[in-house]
């Protein structure tokens, strides 16, 4: 995604996608001791382990966890900046769960999963994850191409998915430990027969509504985009 709006191919791309149970890991820990051993383990366990290039921390992937990604070209005169990125990243979230009365916020979270700064928490508890890369476009324009991705826990194993993490990070050598408690799950406020849906779909089409507003301020951008 991010290619192929650095590469000039597409004005922005958009997925909202899952996969299977795994745990993905900034790609550092590969470095670690014990690291192999510990992977072939989570495997035995049911949670693979795949890299990233990214940083952070474990993140889980599976049942019940939503993934909205987009890339996009920053506008010619913007100078780059990490927190506007993020801002932009997470504000469609925010209005959405705040469309449901939810108490929301951006911060870290003791105990939680990958935390960060940028964490969109419900009731002070870590609901969403969040990352983004980024790279020069080509034709020397100037402009940044930005990868930017959230992880949103929808209704997920929360205790299972700790449990793998800390089991990982203790196979490595690496003291750190997640809480189940840190966390929160859409799950947890509403739970009518596809509720889960309208919401990822209210909220690809605020992400869809943002990106097709950008593109048309963007004049080193045609029309053409991706929308998954």
């Amino acid at each position: 995604m991010l290619h192929r709006v650095a590469s000039g191919a597409s004005a922005f791309e958009l997925e909202l996608w899952q996969t299977a149970p795994c745990l993905v890991a900034p790609r550092a820990m590969a470095r670690l001791a014990g690291f192999r051993r510990a992977c072939a383990e989570s495997a035995s366990a049911g949670w693979p382990v795949h890299l990233r290039d990214t940083g952070g921390g474990l993140v889980p992937q599976g049942a019940g966890i939503a993934n909205i990604s987009f890339a996009y070209a920053s506008r010619p005169r913007d100078k780059p900046s990490i927190k506007a990125a993020y801002q932009r990243l997470c504000a469609p979230i925010l209005r959405e769960l705040r469309r449901l009365d939810l108490a929301c916020g951006l911060g870290a979270v003791d105990g939680a999963l990958c935390d960060g700064l940028y964490n969109v928490n419900v009731a002070g508890r870590k609901f969403a994850g969040t990352a983004q890369r980024w790279r020069r476009m080509s034709g020397g324009t100037g402009q940044i191409a930005v990868f930017a991705h959230a992880v949103l826990l929808i209704r997920p194993d929360t205790p299972a998915a700790v449990e793998a993490a800390n089991r990982l990070y203790e196979g490595c050598g690496v003291g750190k430990r997640v809480r189940p408690e840190a966390h929160t799950a859409l799950s947890e406020y509403a739970e009518p027969p596809g509720f889960a849906d309208v919401f990822l779909g209210n909220l690809k089409s605020r992400f869809a509504a943002e990106l097709d507003a950008l593109c048309w301020t963007n004049s080193a951008h045609g029309a053409r985009h991706a929308v998954g």
